[in-house]
Parts: structure tokens; C-alpha cells; sequence
């Protein structure tokens, strides 16, 4: 399975030096996310992690 994603990613990996940040379009996407109904990810309790004693967190 790794061979799959590793022989996938091998164009990016080849090519990451052109690869190039827009920082002004990026903002422009980050405020085009609606993040009213987000909750924080702690909350859906992965791993029944809310369910731990204190000494085990």
C-alpha cells in the first residue's frame, strides 16, 4: 500500500522546488471558509479521550 502513495508522490517530491506559496490568495481562501458550525476537534472525543482519569491523560 505505501509503495502505492511513496510511487504517486514521486512527481511532487521531483518537482516541490517550483512549488510556491501565494500568501494573498491563500488569505483570500482562508476567509472564504465558513467556520461558524466548526467545533473543535477535541469534542467529537477521539479515542474516548474525555473518558480518561486524569493520570492517563
Amino acid at each position: 500500500m505505501l509503495e502505492k502513495i511513496v510511487d504517486s508522490c514521486k512527481y511532487v517530491m521531483d518537482n516541490a522546488k517550483f512549488v510556491k506559496i501565494n500568501y494573498e490568495r491563500l488569505n483570500k481562501f482562508i476567509d472564504t471558509i465558513d467556520n461558524k458550525e466548526l467545533k473543535h476537534w477535541l469534542s467529537s472525543n477521539p479515542y474516548n479521550i474525555l473518558d480518561l482519569g486524569i493520570e492517563k491523560l
